[in-house]
């Protein structure tokens, strides 16, 4: 069980987080796929890659966010960010894991209560916490299935404020 899970008494199941991430690496292959096509028309060197699961993705710095955010609403913002990091250690550092979230936040140019409860967060949000997470986990190419689809007019000018901040970087 992970630190969150235990930290809210084991309701996190990792069979569920498992089957999604499955779902994930099967969608990310195939995004991957359109990447590499991409980048090869732009006349960018890469390679052919297979990715057989999302902590794969993150090894080579690609983070893929769907149309439909995975955020755990019991856990807050600043957990969902770092929910599949490894190797933060056996206890946990509640302070600096605060601190890092606002952080990213911050470098999204969004304003977001780390400590607010995922639950509620408008889809928009979730989205931005899932950029959030990829940020953290330092990936380089950040792939959005239909990012707008679901969004309201205003939240998808919220999104776009988002991408265009990280284009910029």
């Amino acid at each position: 069980a992970s630190q969150f899970s235990r930290a809210y008494g084991g309701q996190i199941d990792p069979a569920e987080v498992g089957r999604v991430e499955k779902q994930w690496a099967d969608k990310g292959q195939a995004l991957a796929d359109k990447v590499k096509e991409a980048a090869d028309a732009a006349g960018v060197k890469s390679k052919a890659v297979t990715v057989r699961s999302t902590q794969e993705a993150q090894g080579i710095g690609v983070a893929a966010i769907f149309q439909e955010p995975m955020v755990f609403p019991d856990l807050d913002v600043a957990e969902n960010i770092f929910i599949s990091h490894q190797g933060m250690g056996a206890v946990m550092n509640w302070r600096e894991l605060y601190r890092r979230s606002d952080e990213l936040i911050a470098k999204l140019g969004v304003t977001l209560d780390v400590r607010r409860a995922a639950t509620g967060l408008t889809l928009a949000e979730q989205q931005t916490v899932e950029i959030a997470k990829a940020l953290a986990s330092n990936a380089k190419v950040l792939v959005l299935d239909e990012p707008t689809a679901a969004l309201t007019p205003v939240e998808a000018e919220k999104l776009f404020h988002v991408v265009r901040s990280l284009a910029a970087r």
